[in-house]
């Protein structure tokens, strides 16, 4: 018989802290931290299939520019080391991956998919819309206490509405729409440039698809044909109802799917 793994001896351990892997129960950080005393921090979620991260240069690359962004120390060489040893120690094939970078400490965490995600992927969303104040943009920050209040009060992922009933983003995902014309996505001076985004646009370029950098208008809703939304670790989901309004259904041979294959397969998700 073989020994059963870490993973299955239920050995905690699945957390790589400053260069090592430490039991869940240990992991120590200065309480004199700029992130423990004022949320300076940055974090990226990754998928991890087939116990790999395909799109980590990508994360690692927007990590980086966020350090720049906020004055904190360039991300460590051994990051990738660290991502990869929680993999190995866990023997977990899939799942989302998390670092978190702050001045006193670095961290990689290894956690289960999000339950539903299947469910999401192909039947699609319901999303509520709520008015409130979020920023930065540009970096995906460890502050995330209005994210939480909102989804505490929409019970769930929420989409921000701006001035003049722009829908910029959700708590969680960039948004877009399809029209006749092509996509159309809130600009990246209002809304986070998502890894997953950038792979959208890439393929829609590659497509000959055209792309409004827009924030789009719940009151336009009859020009729209598809809805969806994007994220790295849950891909494309479409969005089926919105501010309690039906939405239109996915088309099966409509650019939402071509965009969720295109987007999986660079994502290494298996169909």
């Amino acid at each position: 018989m073989r020994n059963p793994t870490p993973a299955q001896q239920g050995t905690p351990g699945g957390i790589w802290l400053d260069g090592r892997l430490v039991c869940k129960e240990d992991p120590r950080v200065s309480a004199l931290s700029r992130g423990v005393l004022h949320g300076v921090g940055l974090f990226e979620t990754m998928r991890v299939t087939g116990r790999r991260v395909p799109l980590l240069e990508l994360h690692l690359e927007r990590l980086g520019r966020g350090c720049r962004l906020l004055g904190l120390p360039d991300p460590p060489d051994d990051l990738e080391a660290g991502v990869h040893a929680v993999l190995r120690h866990t023997g977990q094939d899939d799942g989302v991956a998390r670092i978190v970078v702050e001045d006193g400490f670095r961290m990689v965490t290894l956690d289960p998919l999000p339950p539903g995600l299947r469910r999401e992927r192909e039947t699609g969303i319901q999303l509520p819309c709520m008015r409130f104040s979020w920023s930065p943009v540009a970096v995906k920050h460890t502050a995330r206490a209005v994210l939480e209040w909102a989804e505490r009060e929409a019970e769930g992922e929420t989409v921000r509405l701006g001035s003049r009933g722009r829908l910029l983003e959700t708590t969680r995902s960039n948004f877009f729409i399809v029209r006749a014309e092509g996509l159309e996505t809130a600009p990246t001076s209002v809304a986070l440039p998502g890894i997953a985004r950038r792979l959208v646009l890439e393929t829609a370029t590659e497509l000959g698809l055209p792309v409004r950098h827009r924030a789009p208008r719940l009151s336009e809703l009859e020009s729209w044909r598809e809805v969806f939304v994007t994220n790295a670790v849950r891909g494309v989901r479409p969005v089926v109802e919105l501010g309690g309004k039906r939405l239109p259904t996915p088309e099966p041979g409509g650019i939402l799917r071509e965009l969720q294959q295109r987007l999986d397969r660079a994502m290494g998700l298996r169909s």
